[in-house]
């Protein structure tokens, strides 16, 4: 190195070691290794509201109420009726407004029984086909015991648990596998329970109208 350079203090190894190579690009790739989880992390993170977005997006189209008037409403619940195990016990659905209290729809163990009533609210289908096959098995709650006592019928199962254990079997709804805040459920064990009920039956008559035994 020429003495009369500012750096002639310095030997070649030194000022090799001092001052060649390219420090900010060094600085630069250890920045980018000590990131990279992050920015994986980052990119996980995304993909995670990316796919709750999509989740929230099909469960709207899953439950987008298509239903809106009371024409539409009867003619998909009448369709339901007439493809379910017990739709025989329904006579007739009506849609009209319920009030109080809120609910979807009920029937009537007494004249005009064998009656589905719907709430006349806009209706997702398959929400719809589920009531209906809830209201079926209120029906043949009332055409297996009709005047049975509490104690006497369904299993020990309460009206609301053997209805909507009917709706799983007839293909509507799933069992309940959580701790469901509602009286509307039906655990594995209630399934059982409906199941075995059924099992023992032999005859199912209704007990209004044309009085008929399947």
């Amino acid at each position: 190195m020429n003495d009369n350079s500012p750096f002639a203090e310095f030997s070649d190894e030194e000022f090799a070691e001092y001052f060649e190579g390219d420090p900010v690009e060094e600085h630069r790739f250890r920045r980018f290794r000590v990131n990279t989880p992050l920015r994986f992390l980052g990119l996980l993170v995304a993909i995670a509201m990316l796919a709750g977005s999509l989740t929230i997006i099909v469960d709207q189209l899953v439950n987008f109420a298509s239903l809106n008037n009371g024409d539409e409403i009867r003619e998909r619940g009448l369709d339901r009726v007439s493809e379910s195990t017990w739709g025989w016990l329904a006579s007739d659905v009506q849609i009209d407004s319920i009030p109080e209290p809120r609910i979807g729809g009920f029937v009537r163990n007494g004249p005009p029984n064998g009656v589905i009533f719907v709430d006349l609210r806009p209706w997702n289908p398959e929400r719809l086909d589920e009531l209906i096959d809830h209201e079926l098995g209120h029906l043949l709650d009332y055409a297996i015991w009709n005047e049975g006592g509490p104690g006497e019928r369904r299993g020990g199962l309460d009206s609301e648990a053997w209805a909507e254990c009917s709706a799983v079997v007839n293909g509507t709804r799933r069992v309940d596998t959580g701790t469901v805040d509602t009286e509307y459920h039906c655990y594995p064990d209630e399934l059982e329970i409906y199941e075995s009920v059924m099992a023992d039956i032999i005859e199912v008559c209704k007990m209004w109208g044309v009085v008929e035994c399947r």
